[in-house]
């Protein structure tokens, strides 16, 4: 999904987004905020709501896949007090979740206090 000047749209959709059924056969995957899932290669993963990992995924998912997102952006983005750690342990705990769904190591990925989608 691209806008009008070419630049990839945000996936973070609703569940009454009809586009909801053409994230299974996307290259990029899709997360529906409203049910917690992540949609991907016609496979789903469950992310508990309103936990740091939900609020995590909304927060990347808002940016093109591949876009690192400070510590301190995905910190504002959870709504509970936390530090830096609350962060990477949210990172951690969905990609637990993403290597059960879709069999890969690290989906999200951490360094130099940057998250962001790895699909790797």
């Amino acid at each position: 999904y691209k806008t009008a000047l070419g630049v990839p749209s945000p996936r973070v959709i609703s569940s009454n987004d009809a586009n909801l059924i053409g994230g299974a056969d996307s290259d990029d995957p899709v997360f529906d905020d409203r049910s917690g899932t992540i949609t991907w290669k016609g496979r789903v993963c469950q992310i508990p709501l309103r936990s740091n990992q939900h609020d995590l995924c909304r927060e990347l998912f808002s940016k093109p896949v591949g876009t690192k997102i400070t510590e301190t952006d995905v910190l504002a983005a959870i709504s509970r007090e936390g530090n830096k750690r609350t962060a990477y342990d949210a990172m951690r705990a969905a990609n637990r979740l993403c290597k059960i769904a879709f069999g890969i190591e690290k989906f999200f990925d951490w360094e130099n206090s940057h998250i962001w989608i790895s699909l790797s």
